[in-house]
């Protein structure tokens, strides 16, 4: 059978041979400034920023202009177990954290509330450092976490773990059929936000499944807006997804899906990750 001769126009052999030159100079820096292009840049200083005490350490001295935008904003906050190492930025508020209702009750009977300290956070996981009752009835012991709070005088911060879905023998968890995140909004762990100042949705573990982080931040943080309109909700974003490196593209995706849900974001970072995460704040804010 007889091949037919198609002619194409000049401008549809142009086109290919652009792009092939494209690849030839160098198509990642076209694809980067692409990219920069459509993603509209975010003000950082006009969210919320929790960081870990000895992160924010770390980070400020890597770029203290940028880093400094996520201090200026209406509010940012240093989880601490103890108030060793540099005196932290000004503005920045100190927030003692603890991984179970018992361990909070200790410290204010016993004088153990670090210096300075105005908010209390509590972070029950699936995990030996909360006590397995605390564990299969999360939300009865954070109701009892901020109400403590509340008597002492204390402001709340609750970030509850996912994974207390898969808790053997809990009041409620993962059921047949169902994701261990729309457990963790169907088993009402979000209504813990009734009686807290801030409410934080840990989606790190899901940023590089867009749709598992994004469905999780948009259903949890209605839960915790329905339980109190006025409760603050971050979520988390990390440089690490189970201990896999996240890369800042990544990162800033995650961050943009969830920002239309949540108020700003909990970092989690590593000493070996944190330049990452500074690539992370320069495309987000389009820097």
């Amino acid at each position: 059978m007889g091949r037919t001769q198609i002619r194409l126009p000049k401008s549809w052999v142009i086109i290919p041979v652009i792009a092939l030159l494209a690849v030839g100079l160098g198509i990642g820096l076209y694809l980067h400034v692409s990219a920069k292009a459509v993603n509209k840049p975010v003000n950082l200083s006009g969210l919320y920023w929790i960081y870990f005490r000895e992160d924010l350490t770390r980070l400020q001295p890597l770029d203290p202009s940028l880093v400094g935008q996520t201090l200026s904003g209406p509010g940012t906050y240093a989880l601490e177990h103890n108030a060793s190492g540099p005196p932290l930025p000004a503005g920045v508020i100190p927030v003692q954290l603890f991984f179970s209702y018992a361990d909070q009750q200790a410290a204010i009977k016993n004088g153990g509330i670090l210096p300075g300290v105005t908010t209390l956070a509590d972070d029950p996981e699936y995990w030996p450092a909360t006590p397995v009752s605390e564990q299969r009835n999360p939300l009865t012991y954070m109701q009892d976490f901020a109400q403590a709070d509340k008597s002492a005088g204390y402001s709340t911060l609750l970030v509850p773990g996912v994974d207390l879905m898969s808790v053997p023998g809990a009041t409620c968890g993962q059921g047949k059929g169902q994701t261990i995140s729309q457990a963790y909004v169907t088993c009402g762990l979000p209504g813990a936000a009734a009686n807290a100042k801030i409410f934080v949705i840990q989606t790190a573990a899901d940023e590089t499944n867009l749709p598992v982080a994004t469905s999780l931040a948009q259903h949890a943080a209605a839960a915790a807006r329905a339980a109190n309109p006025s409760v603050i909700v971050i979520a988390t974003i990390s440089t690490l997804d189970n201990g896999v490196p996240v890369s800042a593209s990544a990162m800033d995706k995650a961050a943009r899906d969830m920002l239309p849900y949540v108020q700003g974001f909990e970092v989690n970072t590593t000493a070996s990750t944190d330049s990452r995460y500074i690539t992370f704040l320069h495309y987000l804010s389009g820097s």
